[in-house]
């Protein structure tokens, strides 16, 4: 690990958040796990899960870039091993690293929010990267070098791109100093921001909390479960517990000592996918046959511990403050595990490789959501048929109209 010293400029004078951190802590997975955001997404996986593609990358960068970089035991500095233009691929992706790990310290935003900014269609220039935070913007320059003279240099190309603040648009600069192979000094990381603009969250308490894992829970959680989350935050309401009905999530998984709650996916449900051949198939089981063939089989699992989820159902927000854990990357022969610190487990599986996965999301499974979107892609619906709870109809069929085997009220 290095400790890097955090060097403010005059245009921070306003950052209290920024002023009072003197130090960053970096370890060498962070080069990787943050480096891997400069990497282009192909056109035709934007919008198919880019966070977790991106993070797939992880491995590969590492073992590109791994033996070019070192951590030194006797100093704080990141080490670039390699002279000439590889020294110059090893900065950017120490300063895009860097930056974007500094960035979070700060304003601890979550990872997948972060966004690289492409070309405009007139090629001006723009910062780097996006991060959508509570309803701000953040918008993040970062840059990378060995040589101390450049610094200052990088700094004033950062405020020419910086001219002004749009709307709620908050703009900051990052600038890494790596060292050589044969240099003494320390690396050092420099921030430089010309605006001023208040980031706090818009909800405290535990409310916060809810508010940063509500999109997970769009996911993972069944329809009443997920809306009542969103009245809660929008009228900050007072709730009773649990809040977080666990028992109704039907898939967890435990890795690293710690169990996750959440739920199952397979790339052969994409939407894109099945309307590719679905026009193919004269039944549900040719669609099947087809995905299967052409897809794969693909499956995923997004998770949230335990842990905080037993914790906002407690209102404990003093737990949920001092919540441990951190971002580990493995790769299996066949499947991957993503953990990231904030509590979040993101498993992909190929080919029937991990077998839980398939005892927990079999087959059957993927068939029965993939004969759900058939329906509704063809309008065959059904009546609910599940016995009535409401007092003026109690007991007799259910007759809303569903695609899939009960309602939402029934299932």
């Amino acid at each position: 690990m290095a400790r890097l010293k955090l060097i403010t400029d005059e245009t921070c004078r306003c950052h209290r958040e920024i002023k009072d951190v003197k130090f960053i802590d970096i370890v060498k997975q962070d080069i990787f796990s943050y480096g891997v955001f400069n990497h282009e997404i192909p056109p035709d996986k934007i919008g198919e899960y880019d966070f977790e593609y991106l993070q797939s990358k992880v491995p590969a960068y590492y073992e590109l870039y791994d033996d070019h970089i070192d951590m030194s035991d006797k100093r704080q500095a990141i080490i670039c091993k390699v002279p000439g233009e590889a020294a110059k691929i090893i900065s950017e992706i120490v300063g895009v690293a860097v930056g974007l790990k500094t960035a979070k310290t700060l304003f601890k935003f979550r990872k997948r929010d972060i966004s690289k900014i492409g070309l405009s269609g007139n090629r001006e220039k723009r910062l780097d990267f996006t991060i959508n935070y509570n309803g701000n913007k953040i918008e993040v320059e970062t840059k990378g070098t060995t040589g101390s003279h450049h610094v200052n240099a990088m700094i004033e190309d950062i405020h020419k791109k910086k001219e002004g603040k749009v709307g709620n648009i908050n703009r900051y600069g990052f600038v890494t100093l790596l060292r050589k192979a044969g240099d003494s000094n320390d690396s050092k990381i420099y921030v430089t921001d010309p605006e001023s603009f208040n980031i706090e969250p818009s909800h405290d308490g535990v409310y916060k909390y809810i508010s940063y894992y509500k999109i997970y829970f769009s996911f993972i959680l069944d329809n009443p479960q997920y809306n009542k989350i969103v009245r809660v935050l929008k009228n900050t309401t007072r709730y009773k517990m649990p809040i977080i009905k666990i028992d109704k999530i039907k898939y967890s998984f435990e890795y690293n000592g710690k169990k996750y709650f959440g739920q199952c996916f397979d790339k052969r449900l994409i939407i894109d996918n099945i309307y590719r051949y679905a026009r193919d198939s004269k039944n549900l089981d040719q669609l099947y046959k087809l995905l299967t063939k052409n897809i794969g089989k693909e499956k995923y699992f997004l998770g949230v511990d335990a842990d905080i989820l037993n914790e906002i159902n407690n209102k404990n927000e003093q737990k949920l403050l001092s919540y441990v854990s951190y971002d580990k990357y493995e790769r299996r022969k066949g499947h991957e595990y993503i953990q990231m610190s904030d509590g979040l487990l993101f498993i992909k599986s190929k080919s029937n490789s991990l077998p839980i996965m398939e005892e927990q999301f079999t087959e059957m499974d993927v068939k029965t959501r993939l004969g759900e979107i058939y329906s509704y892609i063809g309008n065959e619906w059904h009546e609910c048929g599940a016995p009535c709870r409401s007092r003026e109809k109690e007991g007799k069929p259910c007759e809303i109209k569903t695609y899939r085997g009960h309602c939402h009220f029934h299932r």
